[in-house]
């Protein structure tokens, strides 16, 4: 599916109320179009098909810890990019997983792309920010995918704001360094960032004249500020 990812920082309070939103795109097949604003249904925006509302990527400081048998642990419960790339990044050289540092900094970057220059996310575009964000060639896409077969997936829905925690004490390396299998997974609560946005004669028409194509462009304006509001990815992480 594609993934329409929120680029600007200034549109929280549109975003959590609902009133920016992609309406062109279908509904899902045998539902009703829901309504936004003061509809007099009071129908629950947080799991609306379409209009598609997007949600903005999450990041939060991750700390680890030796336990006291050589392994390490997350030091409390984590949510957002960092996590995500904490839980699941892999060295293709020794096994071992990304520091907490790295992936502070990995996540940072990464968001730092998405927002400020709209870049890709292929595989190669992927292994670039992290040779250069983390200062570790051996994390690769190619070890992680080994790891988790959905990294790149999962990479690209955290970008479009679903939200992947991790629990306090999950192991993410084991005794000697190697990387643990990840441990954490995509919450509930990240359901109003999903959508059955698929790539459709709608999403085309959408991005090439319709509301995405005013939204992903660099004269969209908003609270005085021009500049695009979205960027959307296919599944290999190209810019559609």
């Amino acid at each position: 599916m594609p993934y329409i990812c929120v680029r600007r920082t200034d549109m929280g309070d549109a975003l959590a109320q609902g009133t920016l939103y992609v309406g062109d795109l279908l509904p899902v097949a045998g539902k009703p179009m829901p309504k936004l604003g003061a509809d007099a249904d009071n129908v629950d925006r947080s799991t609306a098909e379409s209009p598609f509302i997007p949600a903005a990527a999450t990041t939060e400081a991750v700390a680890t810890e030796d336990p006291g048998d050589g392994s390490t642990i997350t030091s409390a419960e984590y949510a957002g990019l960092a996590a995500f790339l904490l839980d699941n990044c892999v060295d293709g050289g020794d096994g071992t997983a990304l520091s907490a540092a790295n992936a502070i900094i990995l996540a940072d970057e990464m968001l730092a792309e998405m927002r400020t220059n709209g870049g890709a996310f292929t595989t190669a575009a992927i292994d670039a920010l992290i040779a250069a964000g983390a200062g570790d060639t051996g994390i690769t896409v190619a070890a992680t995918i080994a790891l988790n077969v959905d990294f790149e997936a999962g990479l690209l829905q955290v970008l479009a704001g679903q939200v992947y925690t991790v629990a306090a004490e999950s192991e993410v390396a084991a005794i000697g360094g190697a990387k643990s299998a990840a441990a954490g997974a995509f919450t509930t609560a990240s359901q109003r960032a999903q959508s059955n946005v698929t790539t459709s004669m709608a999403l085309t028409e959408s991005l090439a004249n319709g509301q995405l194509s005013v939204f992903t462009a660099a004269t969209f304006s908003y609270s005085g500020t021009d500049a695009a509001a979205f960027v959307v990815y296919g599944d290999d992480g190209s810019i559609l």
